[in-house]
This record gives structure tokens, sequence and C-alpha cells, in this order.
């Protein structure tokens, strides 16, 4: 069918409109197409469509047919008045045969009239999916335990719950040929800004592929630096840390079927917070904080530091614990980089099983998969201990990161600044790291600079960045 036809409202012919809807629909088995007649009414024809994997049937004989025959009988006139008297439908004269076949495959009913054009939409919408649970990833000691689900309106609703303010905007769009996926965008009206919420709207519609399963598919095509192993793009399945995202300016996307939500533009210093440090006393934000960034510092460059160490500066280290690593080396065939990279690598294999795998048989294989390994490769001599104890501490200092993405991100960097330590040392490591802040400086993130406030400088805002200042203390938005 031509594109034109699609577009243009659906005509007052009723056989026509029929028989243009069966020849879209049909095919797909789960459509019904119902002639319907309200006694009292002779001649008055009318049709109603609807997907019946997707709609309620109790709703339909419960609310769409009574309120027909009800509105039926005052004659076709009473099919548009107010929409929002419930539990009418809302009229849509201009409606066209894509909107039409849009709303049915979306779980709504369709009323069609003889000489009426467009339809009547009942939102019959079959309520699948699981209730609000506690976040599964991001697990918090003090504050609200509500996690997201996959039906958007009801994330919605946990986060306009914590927003009830008239500034609050949301636009909905529809992503994808073949699952027209909706896309919420959330936004607060004077907090964001004007040209992020811009941006982001534009290259939303402007994503072309036929499905989005998840938001990870909208991630990945709405990004600023595809190619970077960090993410532009942050995910969360806490209301609270979203609400607090729309007060900081930020802007949500919240996909059908997914339970993360969106927030843009991203910049490091969040990706290292945890809504946590707020709830808690500031001394005790801040420890906890500065406890983090340790434990993101620690699990980039720790064994990197190590084979660098063992391998060219061996003066570094005091003469009792040189010795202590000599004797534990001794007999290992291959040199400290190798020995790192097996043991990374192990302790990769292990952490992505224990994902995989049924959670209670996943945690056993994880410790006990570990510490068989661990203690077999250290009397075969495979690997040392102590580069058992840098791997075990690696792994540890990198759960301590809150954003999930960000420590795939530093696990994955880790392997080439190995590679660079066991060729230059700590030049090497120097290096790497300087080119990795060189890479930082040139990241954006839906305009804004990837190291802000803190490159480009804003004193204003520093007060949030690496401690965490009393509220009394704290400047504006970031």
């Amino acid at each position: 069918m031509h594109r034109t036809a699609q577009e243009q409202p659906l005509p007052a012919d009723l056989s026509r409109t029929e028989r243009l809807i069966r020849d879209r629909l049909a095919p797909c088995g789960d459509v019904v197409l119902r002639p319907f007649t309200a006694e009292g009414v002779p001649g008055m024809k009318s049709l109603i469509v609807y997907c019946n994997s997707m709609v309620d049937g109790q709703l339909i004989d419960e609310q769409a047919l009574q309120a027909l025959l009800l509105r039926m009988q005052s004659g076709p006139a009473a099919l548009s008045s107010d929409p929002a008297d419930p539990p009418t439908g809302t009229p849509s004269p201009t409606m066209t045969l894509r909107q039409a076949v849009t709303e049915i495959l979306a779980g709504n009913l369709l009323l069609l009239v003889e000489g009426r054009t467009g339809a009547v939409v009942f939102r019959l919408e079959r309520k699948l999916g699981r209730g609000i649970t506690e976040p599964v990833v991001e697990g918090t000691i003090r504050g609200p335990r509500e996690g997201f689900v996959e039906d958007p309106e009801a994330n919605i609703t946990l986060i306009r719950r914590r927003l009830q303010t008239p500034s609050f905007r949301l636009e909905w769009m529809r992503v994808g040929e073949q699952t027209t996926t909706p896309i919420a965008l959330l936004y607060l009206d004077g907090v964001a800004d004007p040209r992020v919420v811009r941006r982001a709207r534009l290259r939303v519609r402007r994503i072309r592929i036929d499905a989005v399963l998840d938001s990870g598919y909208v991630e990945e095509l709405i990004e600023d630096a595809p190619y970077s192993p960090f993410p532009t793009v942050a995910h969360t399945e806490r209301p609270d840390r979203v609400a607090a995202g729309l007060l900081e300016g930020q802007v949500a996307l919240v996909t059908s079927g997914s339970p993360q939500v969106l927030l843009v533009p991203t910049v490091l210093v969040q990706l290292l917070h945890s809504p946590e440090d707020y709830y808690e006393r500031y001394m005790i934000g801040t420890a906890t904080r500065v406890l983090r960034l340790l434990g993101a510092f620690l699990a980039l460059t720790l064994p990197s530091f190590y084979v660098a160490v063992t391998t060219y500066h061996h003066e570094m280290i005091p003469a009792p614990l040189f010795q202590a690593i000599a004797a534990q080396r001794e007999g290992v065939p291959w040199p400290a980089v190798m020995e790192a990279f097996l043991m990374e690598i192990a302790f990769e294999l292990l952490r992505e099983a224990g994902i995989r795998l049924p959670r209670p048989v996943g945690q056993a294989v994880s410790i006990i998969g570990g510490l068989v390994i661990g203690e077999a490769a250290i009397r075969a001599r495979i690997a040392s201990a102590g580069m058992i104890i840098i791997v075990a501490t690696t792994g540890i200092a990198s759960y301590a990161v809150p954003a999930y993405n960000l420590s795939v991100s530093l696990r994955l960097i880790r392997f080439p600044l190995m590679l660079m330590a066991a060729v230059l040392g700590l030049h090497g490591v120097v290096v790497g790291l300087l080119l990795l802040l060189i890479h930082l400086l040139s990241l954006r993130s839906f305009g804004v600079p990837y190291l802000s406030p803190i490159m480009p400088p804003k004193p204003q805002h520093w007060g949030d960045v690496i401690f965490r200042a009393p509220w009394w203390k704290m400047g504006g938005r970031q």
C-alpha cells in the first residue's frame, strides 16, 4: 500500500475502512473485526476492531460495549461528546490508517461508525507484568526500595510521585518499524537546558531500526561517542535517581518493555556517585564516596602497577617484600604480564558464569570456583599467590563502582594498560593514563563536557564532586 494512502484519514465509508484494515491486519491472526449494532438504532452500522491477545476481554463487555450502547442510542452525534467523560472513548476524526494500525497493535479498541471519518479509541490494554519490587542491580541500605518495571506508565507514575510540580513535561514517541515501541521523554521545564531537550528529541526521532526491545537499543543509537569505552548515557532502575537527575537538568527516556531508564546528558562524576550518598549524613557520604573513587582507581590500575613494578622497578619494593614475591614466583613458567592476563581472564569467566547461571548456583560457582581455581593455580605453579591477591583485590574494587556500565569499561581498559606496563614499565602506565585523560577531555554527552564540572572548571559545583558537602553548602545545579 502506498504511503500516501496510509497517511490519509480513515474514510466515512465503513465497508472501505473495514477492507483497508482487514488487508493490513487480517493475516496477523489475533486481530478481530466485529460488526456492532445497537438495539433500537436501526441503520446505524458500526465496527469494533481490536487485537484479541492485547485487549482485556472483560473490559470490552464491561466498559466499551455498554458505553457504546448508551452513546449510540443517543445518536451518532453523541460519539463526539466530551472524551473525558468516563468510560467513553476518545474521538479521533482525523485518525489515519497508520495511526489506526498502531492503536490496535498497542492494545486499544477502535470503534468505526458508518458515515463518520476517523475512529473512537478505547484504552482497554491487557495489563501484564510484574509488580513493583526492589532494584536488583542497584541495591541500597538506606533509601527508597522501589524499582522500575517493564510497564512505562508504571515507571512514569513512580517518577511523577516524586516530582509533583507543574513544570514536569512528558512527550511520547514511537521507535521501531516493526515494534513501534513507545518511548517517553521526560524533563522539567525551566530546569533542563532546552538545547539538550531538542538534541534528545531529535536523536530519538531519527532512529531507524526494525525493533527496539530494550532501552539498550536506544542508548547505542543516541550516544555521542559510540566507539568510546566510556558510557555517555546513564541508565538506572531507581526512580529516586531519575527524579534527582531531572532536578539537576537531565532528560529521562522511558522505554516500553525495559526496567532501565536512560538519563542524558551524563558526566563521569555522576557515574561514580550513588543516591545513597545523599541519604546519609554528609561525613558518611563523603567517606563512602572517597572509598568508591579509590576502588575505581584500583580497578583500573592495580594489575598494571604490579606488572610494572615486578618487571622493571624492583628498587621500589622493600627488600623483604621483594624476596617474598620472588619466592612466590619461583617456578612460574611465564612473565608477570602473562600471569596477570591469565588470572584476569579466569576471573572474568567466573564472573560471567556466575551471572548467566541460576542465582543460587551462580553464587556458588563464583565463590567456590574462585577459591578452587586460585588454590590449584598456586599449587601447580601456574600463578603466584601475590598475583591471585592482586586479581582478587582488583575484582572487589570493580564491584565498588556503582554504575555497571562504567565498571565494565574499567575492566576492558585494564588489559591494554597492562600491556603498556609490560612494555614500558611505570612510564607506560603514566602514558596510558595520560592518553585516557586526553580521551576523556574530548568526550561530550549531548553537548556537555564529560569531565564537567572539573574541566572546564566550575568551582561553585566542586562541593559535590569528590566530597559531599552539607546541604546548606551546596551550590546550584550542575
